[in-house]
């Protein structure tokens, strides 16, 4: 009887052991679903990641991004001229209801409201922001030339002119 007691006693051990693990590999699966299903939107930028960096005719411009969350990236970028600071916006890339926006505020600028712009393309090396409804400029680009180089760009009609300015930066971090 003893020896049937142990048995079972083993038997149901294992059982428990084995529903254990399994139930594991099942929250495991889950969590690469999960994973899989959040890899979606912000992962198309997140190569944007780090500080890049432009010196050109004593202009310094920086620009900073990092990851705050799973639907958040946070960036600021400013330009400065002999210790002055001459331009200076705060951005954001948000994933809002399963679309990605591009979204600077920058002093002075938009009743100082920040503006949308919604992602119109992408691929691994680039992505493309677009407001046709703001004055300029109506679509951001940025290039990924290597992992260590961008290319910004911003354009627009300004008084019915076509314009392109653009931002070659290089990682500095």
């Amino acid at each position: 009887m003893k020896s049937l007691t142990k048995f079972l006693s083993a038997i149901l051990l294992c059982t428990f052991i084995i529903s254990c693990s399994n139930s594991g590999n099942e929250i495991s699966d889950n969590i690469k679903k999960e994973d899989a299903i959040s890899k979606t939107e912000l992962d198309k930028v997140c190569w944007m990641i780090g500080t890049w960096e432009n010196k050109e005719n004593g202009v310094t411009t920086t620009e900073n991004w990092r990851n705050v969350d799973k639907k958040t990236l946070i960036g600021v970028s400013f330009s400065i001229l002999k210790n002055d600071t001459i331009s200076f916006e705060s951005i954001s890339i948000q994933e809002i209801d399963s679309k990605l926006y591009y979204i600077p505020l920058v002093k002075g600028q938009n009743d100082n409201k920040p503006v949308k712009f919604e992602l119109q393309s992408s691929t691994e090396k680039q992505v493309v922001f677009v407001n046709l409804k703001h004055d300029f400029p109506q679509k951001i680009t940025y290039n990924k030339i290597t992992k260590d180089s961008l290319y910004a760009e911003i354009q627009g009609k300004i008084q019915g002119k076509e314009r392109t300015i653009g931002f070659p930066l290089k990682r500095k971090k």
